[in-house]
């Protein structure tokens, strides 16, 4: 069974502060609600959607138009890949910071480092690693939506 759901109006002020929603892409349904507690507790809007598949994931897109995008690297059913993802998001919205989250250790440093050529096509505005270090959660989502 999946998961799709807003998070609840936690802090209004903050989220007034912020809102367009972070779409969150999680493999993981646990993992998917722990990351919408934490990041609407720091005032932000989610909408998850785990598991995904591609057309469900660029629907969501078109009718949520979200600030960010956290994309878990293992590819929901009938994805390519988290590179793939990540080159069909930005070319809905280009402009549109698409976070990786992942526990794979090369596929993170690739990420990062920006040299290969699917990390350059997926532009990846920042790499957050699993297990996840919920302040730097918070912080990463701060600074790719320019936040305070």
């Amino acid at each position: 069974m999946g998961l799709v759901h807003s998070a609840p109006p936690v802090l209004a002020l903050a989220v007034a502060r912020r809102p367009a929603p972070i779409l969150v892409l999680e493999a993981d349904v646990a993992v998917a609600a722990l990351v919408q507690v934490v990041l609407a507790e720091a005032g932000f809007a989610t909408h998850c959607v785990a598991p995904w598949d591609d057309a469900r994931v660029l629907r969501t897109l078109a009718a949520r138009h979200p600030a960010a995008v956290l994309l878990d690297s293992r590819a929901g059913a009938g994805t390519d890949s988290v590179w793939a993802l990540a080159q069909r998001l930005h070319a809905q919205d280009p402009v549109m910071p698409v976070v990786l989250f992942t526990t794979d250790v090369q596929v993170a440093d690739e990420a990062a480092a920006g040299t290969s050529a699917r990390s350059q096509a997926a532009r990846f505005a920042a790499v957050v690693r699993k297990p996840v270090d919920l302040d730097e959660l918070v912080a990463t989502i701060s600074r790719v939506v320019a936040l305070p």
